[in-house]
């Protein structure tokens, strides 16, 4: 009985998904994605096992040289790690595999993980905080490494490649020490001793709990005509997908009208990691410092606590005057008494003015609303946006009713 990075990940997910592959033995199909990013991972594995040259003619190629720059030498790896480093740690008496795709030692005796990933979006990409604090994944790496070094810390590297074009990468490194990944792999232990236990006792996935939530998650989940959830589980799939109707709805709100914005920090950015050419640094929403290209390929999220990206290579900005202390008002000067002016005569009176034209009732044409300074997202725009989300749960309710 063993168990996984991948499966604890699932079962935290679902258990009941969990249970369709581990326990029924039944297995998704693979998605482009994935076979586009088990096919960069082999070229790479390649390269560094035989010193093959990448071929630069294909995508796949492409994609992985995008990181190249990032890469140990080959020497190194093969000298102080490996490549494709399959390795078991045991949990709670319960054996735990995973692979490790590259890994070495630094000069200064520091250990080296390596996880590479394939992406379409860098925003996808985990943060240091999370890595440090939360990934299954990291953590299960990390420890394993220090078990077999005798050491407190290592330093994990997730080197993310676009597969969309332009080709680029950005990595996300991270120093892991045992205090940070210590509650998380408690965490991890606890649900593989309920896994190998669920094994014993012969449990068939129905005899698990669903998670509805979970049900459109990532695609959507290749066992959901298996579970037969009611019509009131299916709905509340669908909800959850929808990212919650409330939030859904904030989130257009926001629109309108904007939250304040979020003051900018003045601490300055690390100064013990150099982020690689072309790339800067960036403030997340935790206040974690993560590195961020600068070619304008990937810009902070609006209204999300993202700070502005920051080149350390350019010059620090000349400090500003304080503001000038307030005056005192200046006092209206008095004017003239005026003569008495003549009553209006048929002559001195205003023109006449042209008849108000007739009020247009209903939305004005978006023509004629761009037109305004400032034209902004008005309650009607609000509205036909909720109308809109509100189509597409009708159009995923009938589907899952379908399914």
């Amino acid at each position: 009985m063993s168990s996984s990075p991948t499966q604890i990940d699932t079962y935290t997910l679902c258990q009941r998904k969990w249970a369709w592959t581990a326990l029924a033995g039944l297995r998704g199909i693979q998605n482009e994605s994935a076979a586009l990013g088990s096919a960069v991972h082999k070229v790479i594995e390649v390269f560094f096992r035989s010193g093959m040259p990448i071929d630069m003619t294909t995508d796949v190629g492409e994609i992985a040289m995008s990181g190249y720059h990032l890469w140990p030498s080959r020497e190194r790896v093969i000298t102080s790690g490996g490549v494709e480093d399959r390795f078991s740690i045991y949990l709670g008496g319960v054996q735990v595999n995973g692979v490790k795709d590259l890994r070495w030692v630094d000069d200064d005796g520091v250990p080296n993980i390596v996880d590479h990933k394939t992406t379409k979006d860098f925003r996808y990409a985990k943060t240091e905080t999370y890595l440090q604090t939360e990934d299954i994944q990291a953590a299960i790496y990390a420890k394993h490494e220090m078990l077999i070094r005798k050491v407190k810390q290592v330093r994990g590297h997730w080197w993310y490649m676009r597969t969309t074009r332009p080709h680029k990468s950005h990595p996300v490194s991270v120093i892991l020490s045992e205090d940070q990944i210590d509650p998380t792999i408690e965490k991890c232990t606890q649900i593989v001793t309920t896994q190998a236990l669920l094994r014993r006792q012969g449990a068939k996935p129905l005899d698990l709990p669903p998670s509805p939530q979970a049900c459109e998650a990532f695609g959507g989940c290749a066992f959901r005509a298996n579970c037969n959830l009611t019509d009131a589980q299916k709905v509340r799939a669908i909800m959850t997908q929808a990212s919650n109707v409330q939030a859904m709805l904030s989130q257009v709100a926001n629109r309108v009208n904007p939250p304040a914005a979020t003051p900018t920090t003045t601490e300055a950015p690390p100064t013990d990691r150099v982020p690689p050419d072309g790339w800067g640094w960036c403030r997340d929403p935790k206040g974690a410092w993560q590195m961020a290209p600068l070619d304008g390929s990937w810009a902070p999220p609006p209204n999300q606590g993202w700070g502005p990206i920051i080149d350390p290579k350019a010059p620090p900005s000349p400090p500003q005057p304080p503001p000038a202390p307030p005056q005192p008002p200046a006092e209206a000067p008095v004017p003239p008494p005026s003569a008495p002016q003549p009553p209006a005569t048929a002559d001195t009176a205003s023109p006449p003015q042209p008849p108000e034209a007739p009020k247009r009732r209903g939305r004005p044409p978006k023509a004629a609303q761009a037109s305004g300074q400032g034209a902004t997202e008005t309650k009607e725009d609000l509205d036909d946006e909720i109308a809109e989300k509100a189509a597409e749960l009708v159009l995923l309710f009938l589907r899952a009713l379908r399914g």
